[in-house]
């Protein structure tokens, strides 16, 4: 049996499109305009257009997402604290001071989260055979690194 490597893929998910959409609302809920928006059918559809097979995938639920986003915040106010003079604080703070509020606002109802496995379509999937990202099964697999382990970025388990 031939190997087939995954592609582990991880994006955000559009559960709605906010109405009315503007561009300026567009860009806050991360997209970089209206037309960027694919809600979670076209996100599955998309990777199919581009020769994958969704072969596995895990979904943020809303409480999960809710952490994942509070936790950043405990972290840029830790950081503050330890780090007051560095020349990012002033960045970090603006970002702690909008983003709970942006979050409530555009974010928490149309957006969530998702992992996704893919593999490379069979062969005669596609009218070509060509994967359009990664000709000839180029991809290798690369080990996660922790980010924020680095020593710049306090933990919010400290």
């Amino acid at each position: 049996m031939k190997h087939h490597p995954f592609l582990p893929v991880r994006a955000p998910i559009h559960r709605d499109i906010p109405r009315p959409c503007t561009e300026e609302v567009a860009r806050e809920c991360l997209a970089g305009t209206i037309s960027d928006f694919l809600l979670f059918p076209e996100l599955l559809a998309s990777f199919g257009r581009l020769g994958y097979d969704v072969v596995e995938m895990v979904l943020a639920d809303q409480d999960s997402w809710d952490r994942y986003e509070a936790s950043k915040w405990l972290t840029m106010r830790r950081w503050l604290e330890a780090n007051p003079d560095d020349e990012f604080a002033k960045d970090v703070r603006a970002e702690l001071t909008s983003g709970p509020e942006r979050y409530a606002a555009y974010a928490r109802e149309y957006l969530g989260w998702g992992v996704f496995a893919l593999m490379r379509g069979l062969p005669g999937d596609s009218e070509s055979g060509e994967n359009p990202i990664m000709p000839n099964n180029s991809f290798k697999p690369m080990p996660l690194r922790a980010r924020f382990n680095s020593g710049v970025m306090p933990r919010i388990d400290q």
